[in-house]
């Protein structure tokens, strides 16, 4: 990696995808092929001590199919090391990476980590999309902490098509941001105006 790319494309692509599935670091990096199918991804293990299957939207599949050029074909890891082969990127490569480019092309923001990533998707899947809180904690597979929630509505908090639709709803608003983006910053812009 040339010293004034800011991030590899693979570790680019792994804070993207904690973005689109608010994921934590371990379980991004962790990411292995067997664990994908079709647009569902099932992480077996996670902080929780049970199974986190979250729906992968078309932005998060194209991601994941740009890895298939990057990573090596016998990895069994999406996002592999691109020093160590067969591993994967490790969790302080991701903090590292960020803070790189935190320092490089955000400056001026307050210091952020990459769980503050979860968070803001958190955040904003509420904002944006009028999400409760009890879906927001079954979106980013936490724990319900009031015992009698988790007694009594186990089944509504635990609603997996009611989950991809949230997964995918979230991915289309980030998708809309990014295409809002790049006609903002095109100089072919003027006012609400595209220049053909």
């Amino acid at each position: 990696i040339a010293s004034n790319v800011v991030l590899s494309g693979s570790m680019m692509n792994v804070l993207k995808i904690i973005i689109l599935t608010a994921v934590r670091r371990g379980e991004a990096v962790g990411m292995r092929w067997i664990d994908i199918e079709g647009d569902r991804w099932t992480i077996p293990e996670t902080k929780s001590g049970r199974p986190h299957v979250v729906t992968l939207s078309p932005l998060a599949l194209s991601i994941i199919e740009e890895q298939r050029s990057i990573t090596s074909q016998l990895s069994p890891f999406v996002f592999e090391s691109p020093s160590k082969l067969g591993q994967s990127i490790s969790n302080d490569s991701v903090t590292r990476a960020l803070t790189r480019l935190r320092m490089r092309k955000m400056a001026e923001t307050e210091p952020f980590t990459v769980h503050d990533l979860r968070r803001s998707v958190a955040t904003l899947v509420g904002i944006e999309l009028g999400v409760g809180p009890l879906e927001i904690e079954h979106m980013l597979n936490h724990q319900i902490s009031d015992k009698l929630l988790r007694t009594y509505q186990t089944g509504a908090l635990r609603n997996p098509e009611k989950l991809r639709s949230l997964f995918l709803r979230w991915g289309d608003i980030v998708k809309h941001q990014i295409a809002q983006h790049e006609v903002e910053k095109s100089p072919d812009v003027m006012g609400n105006v595209i220049q053909g």
